[in-house]
This record gives structure tokens, C-alpha cells and sequence, in this order.
């Protein structure tokens, strides 16, 4: 079975769900169940090429690290089910269909790879999102910033003060979406990293 085959059978939003869980599971591994030896070795192509592509580009002090994982096919998972009790288990097909912002721009832009059958389409997939996550180091202590002021626009109870704090955390949501569209061509790239810096910050 040809890669877009196999990426048309787990549907693009099933390839974005495995590639979300690597980047905001708070466990150190990720087990995804997917229905064929075939499945498992596209994904693991994909997952493997976006986790070598993200490695070459970090900086030693990114506090950004994408998970292990092991991709399962669902007879091998059935048949030996008590090995994974307790482990952190990705049923692509079942689960991709949870509702995200983030989930849904991710499913865009693989899908268009997967409609337009791009020239090397694992290679394009993974140094996009790579470049993506190198954004969020950027932005880190930014968003934080951003997510301190709401936090203290909600809890203020001083009408002025509020609206102030309200102005401010307009200002700053301005200051961080252009720091992310100067970096991308793309107006939905720096939508993807302001969403996903919203999981891991």
C-alpha cells in the first residue's frame, strides 16, 4: 500500500492526532494503536522523520521535547493488552476525531499535502512542523507574560483597573501574533504555534 494510500486510510486528522500527542502528552512515551503493519509503518515514518527533523533544528536549552512512541498495530495490541496497562494509549483512528482548534490547523495543512500529493511529503510534513514548535521558544516567556495579565484581568474586580488590564492583554496578544506572522509567510502557521504555545505554556 502506497504512503497516501495508508495516510488517506488513518485520514489526515488521524496522522495530526499522533503528531499532537508527541508534542503535548505529559508522559514519556506514547503507544498508537493503528489497524495494519502497513499503518504502522507509514506513521512510524512520519513520526520518526518529524522527531529527527525537530532534533537538528533545537537549541540545547529548548525546554520543548517531543515524546517516544511506538506505534502498535491493533492485533498485536489485542492480543497481548495487559503488557500496556497503565501506559498512555492513542487509538488513532477512534480518537482523532477530538475537537481542537490546534487539531484542526494541523489536519489542514496534511491534508493539503495529501490532496496535492506533494514531492516528499514526509520530509515537507515533518520540517514544517518542526520549524513550527522552534517558533514556540521564541514566544515562550512572551505567552507566559500574556497568560499572567489574563489571569489578572479575570480576578480584578476594580472596574478601572480592569479595563486596563483588559487593554493590556489586547496589546499583548497584538505584540505575540506579530512576532509569529513576522517569522512565518503564512498567516495559519503563526495561528498553529499561538495555539499550540496555549497546550505547553
Amino acid at each position: 500500500m502506497a504512503l497516501f494510500e495508508v495516510i488517506g486510510e488513518l485520514h489526515p486528522r488521524g496522522i495530526s492526532y499522533a503528531i499532537l500527542s508527541l508534542i503535548i502528552e505529559n508522559t514519556d512515551i506514547v503507544y498508537l494503536i493503528v489497524d495494519s503493519e502497513e499503518e504502522k509503518e507509514a506513521l512510524t515514518e512520519v513520526l520518526l522523520e518529524l522527531k529527527d527533523q525537530y532534533e537538528l533544528r533545537r537549541c540545547a536549552s529548548s525546554t520543548i521535547k517531543l515524546k517516544d512512541f511506538k506505534v502498535v498495530p491493533a492485533d498485536s495490541y489485542y492480543m497481548n493488552w495487559e503488557e500496556y496497562s497503565g501506559r498512555r494509549l492513542i487509538f488513532v483512528k477512534q480518537d482523532r476525531n477530538l475537537r481542537s482548534p490546534v487539531l484542526d490547523m494541523l489536519t489542514v495543512f496534511i491534508e493539503s499535502m495529501w490532496r496535492v500529493r506533494a514531492r516528499d511529503p514526509v520530509k515537507r510534513i515533518a520540517v514544517h512542523i518542526a520549524d513550527v514548535l522552534l517558533a514556540l521558544d521564541v514566544i515562550k516567556e512572551h505567552y507566559r507574560h500574556l497568560r499572567e495579565l489574563i489571569e489578572m484581568e479575570m480576578t480584578e474586580t476594580d472596574p478601572k483597573k480592569k479595563k486596563e488590564l483588559a487593554e493590556s492583554v489586547k496589546k499583548k496578544q497584538k505584540e505575540l501574533m506579530s512576532m509569529l506572522e513576522a517569522r512565518f509567510p503564512r498567516k495559519e502557521d503563526a495561528l498553529l504555534a499561538y495555539e499550540l504555545a496555549k497546550f505547553l505554556f
